[in-house]
């Protein structure tokens, strides 16, 4: 196994596998003998597509938790104010969001569940 920084050089090679890390800037070659990388990890949970800002209101009254959102809103700092207000749309996996949920005390299952509802009728 060898790992090659991809400004080095270019490489042909034939390889038994290869991997390129997240930003893609290390190669790693792994010839016939190395012991063989783990497969990527498969996602726990399927892509949410974002919601628009008027779609993700209505899913929170349809959850019955509009105040207790907004009061959480209320108790962050400006720059979550204002996204909250002004953003377009809203993103399930932002960490703001995946914060809220844990602090809500939410099933982020039941939360997914309703995110996909909201976005198969999103107007």
């Amino acid at each position: 196994m060898r790992g090659i920084h991809r400004d080095d050089l270019t490489l042909d090679i034939q390889a038994a596998a290869v991997r390129i890390d997240a930003d893609g800037d290390m190669l790693t070659v792994y010839e016939a003998g190395d012991p063989q990388p783990e497969p990527p990890p498969i996602l726990d949970a399927p892509y949410l597509a974002p919601l628009s800002a008027w779609d993700f209101r209505k899913m929170l009254n349809t959850l019955g938790i509009r105040a207790q959102a907004e009061a959480f809103v209320a108790a962050a700092d400006q720059d979550t104010k204002d996204g909250y207000e002004h953003a377009g749309s809203f993103e399930r996996d932002h960490p703001l969001l995946v914060a809220a949920i844990a602090a809500l005390k939410l099933d982020p299952a039941e939360v997914d569940e309703k995110w996909r509802a909201r976005a198969a009728t999103s107007s």
